[in-house]
């Protein structure tokens, strides 16, 4: 007579911000009746140990700091913004990849991983971004003469309504 057994053990740490798994594969091994319970154990656990594998797993974010402070998507000129502006209006991922076609879904849901895990970091910074646009549209408003331009936009899209 024989007695099978299944042995399944699984166990996850954590070490600095990468998760490591330790994942013993399913054993069905077959096992003689006659050998005593002890004997038995011992076998068991012989082969749990042997087939033990270990991988680590670690998350890249895909964002690059530019010089002007902005955070953007490696590999593209999109803003770290633009991407959670969507995401909070409630865009997918795939529908932000259509606004963004230079995008990949992996560089998307990065972003969002990223957003997602530092929230309250990510508010600060686009708070600054935010005061920073206004202190820039200040600036201009200040110092040039937006007027003649300004009637020219108006004049064109007047214009433009007309045709349509």
């Amino acid at each position: 007579m024989y007695a099978t057994t299944s042995i399944t053990s699984e166990q996850t740490t954590m070490y600095g911000g990468i998760f490591q798994l330790r994942l013993m594969h399913c054993l069905h091994i077959t096992i003689p009746n006659w050998l005593p319970k002890s004997s038995r154990k011992r076998l068991a656990m012989l082969y749990n140990q042997v087939t033990m594998m270990t991988l680590e797993l670690a998350q890249t974010v895909p964002l690059t700091q530019w010089e002007d402070g902005s955070i953007r998507i490696t590999g593209s000129r999109v803003t770290l913004d633009s991407i959670v502006h969507h995401f909070k209006l409630g865009a997918t991922a795939e529908s932000i990849q259509a606004s963004f076609p230079s995008l990949t879904l992996r560089d998307i849901y990065g972003a969002l991983f990223y957003y997602l895990e530092n929230t309250e970091a990510v508010e600060d910074y686009l708070s600054q971004q935010d005061e920073a646009a206004e202190e820039g549209q200040h600036f201009i408003e200040q110092h040039f003469d937006t007027t003649p331009l300004r009637e020219r936009i108006l004049a064109r899209r007047a214009q433009q309504a007309r045709r349509a």
